[in-house]
């Protein structure tokens, strides 16, 4: 009976992982979505009116997007976010073992459930806080948040400023109960 009351816990906290990492993938799409100008028939202004115009001239070249990441920035985003899931697959792994044993207490396994549930809650959280920070005009961001300090990498144009910060700092303070001694900002260059 432990035995299936131990795998239904799993199944249930697995479920929860899942769910957390699908919705934030799916948050993510959205925002960026949201982010992109789109013009509706509404919008479209007439042709009599006085602002309407035509262009002439063709543009020589499509110009590059204005945010656009080096090779080097994207690879050494792909390798904190490789990093960062390498170790939340180690840990909850860790706490599958742990709760899978025969004959551990039932404490035991609660508190594993518990930090796995916690693990789900903080990858949601941190897919939240990289989409809301990207929306504030930066390239890319990966958020790494533990128990005791929360790291922030971002890529902007003109460097990391003091405003910069400042907006990175807002948004984590006020979305989780880190405070500001516990909060690490970088940025990839």
């Amino acid at each position: 009976m432990k035995a299936v009351k131990r795998g239904l816990v799993f199944f249930t906290v697995l479920v929860f992982v899942g769910t957390a990492v699908y919705l934030n993938w799916r948050y993510d799409q959205n925002v960026r979505e949201a982010s992109a100008p789109t013009v509706t028939e509404d919008e479209v202004i007439p042709e009599g009116s006085e602002l309407y115009y035509t262009v002439t001239e063709e543009p020589e070249a499509e110009p590059e997007p204005v945010s656009s990441l080096t090779k080097s920035q994207r690879e050494e985003f792909s390798a904190i976010r490789l990093a960062r899931e390498t170790a939340r697959a180690e840990a909850a792994g860790a706490l599958e073992v742990i709760a899978s044993t025969d004959g551990i207490a039932q404490e035991a396994l609660t508190e594993a459930a518990m930090k796995l549930t916690l693990l789900a809650d903080r990858t949601a959280k941190e897919g939240e806080l990289e989409s809301q920070i990207i929306s504030k005009g930066f390239q890319d961001c990966v958020v790494c948040m533990t128990d005791d300090h929360v790291t922030v990498s971002v890529a902007c144009e003109g460097g990391l400023t003091g405003v910069a910060v400042a907006k990175i700092t807002d948004t984590v303070l006020s979305e989780t109960g880190y405070s500001a001694a516990e909060l690490r900002v970088s940025e990839v260059k």
